[in-house]
């Protein structure tokens, strides 16, 4: 489960925000944007923010493993198709899908 860790500045720290994360800053007040290392910033400009932004605690990002699907879902409304991986092998379509259904598959099309 993701968890704040406090902010020290350290290149491992650095390191291990490098594919996303959003911060605290002196205030408690959470930055909502998604920062990552990439070609636009390196690990230098990165901390340079974060130090003139006050940072204090990171929240590295962890998607949701359907997070592409969920926003094709959001954006357009498709229908989707759940299999429930239990002894009943439960499959439906609905257009109000749950994600955190524990061993569930999705699908745009139908399951064979």
């Amino acid at each position: 489960m993701a968890e704040w860790k406090e902010y020290a500045g350290s290149d491992e720290q650095i390191e291990e925000m490098a594919n996303g994360f959003i911060f605290r800053d002196h205030n408690n007040e959470e930055c909502n944007l998604i920062y990552r290392l990439d070609q636009f910033m390196d690990s230098d400009q990165m901390k340079k923010l974060l130090n003139a932004c006050g940072a204090k605690s990171y929240l590295i990002c962890e998607p949701h493993p359907y997070a592409d699907m969920i926003k094709r879902w959001a954006d357009t409304g498709q229908p989707v198709w759940v299999k429930i991986n239990d002894y009943t092998k439960t499959r439906y379509m609905t257009t109000k899908p749950d994600w955190n259904i524990p061993n569930a598959d999705y699908s745009f099309k139908p399951f064979k």
